[in-house]
């Protein structure tokens, strides 16, 4: 089995259906939760202190999509390392 047929195997295994719809699953979960303790608070808080809320949730979501975009940049990048490291190395092997 080359590199390549061992990657895509693996690749295969995290993003098969049921990983998939567990994922799902729980960020729905996750969702409706978030909702109701937003909900919550909006009653709860007043005036100046809701805004500091929504600001800090707002920070919080961009500084997550910021971090999401780090990872995702790095990994296209170690993805295309060893795809070319790979390919350079096949030769030699034969």
């Amino acid at each position: 089995m080359d590199i390549f047929e061992i990657i895509t195997e693996a690749l295969r295994n995290v993003h098969d259906g049921k990983n998939l719809e567990d994922v799902s699953n729980l960020y729905s979960k996750l969702y409706a939760e978030n909702n109701q303790m937003v909900d919550m608070l909006d009653k709860t808080l007043a005036g100046e202190d809701l805004k500091v809320f929504h600001h800090l949730c707002d920070n919080f979501s961009y500084r997550e999509v910021t971090a999401e975009d780090i990872y995702y940049n790095q990994g296209f990048s170690d993805a295309m390392k060893l795809i070319f490291q790979s390919m350079l190395w096949s030769p030699v092997r034969r």
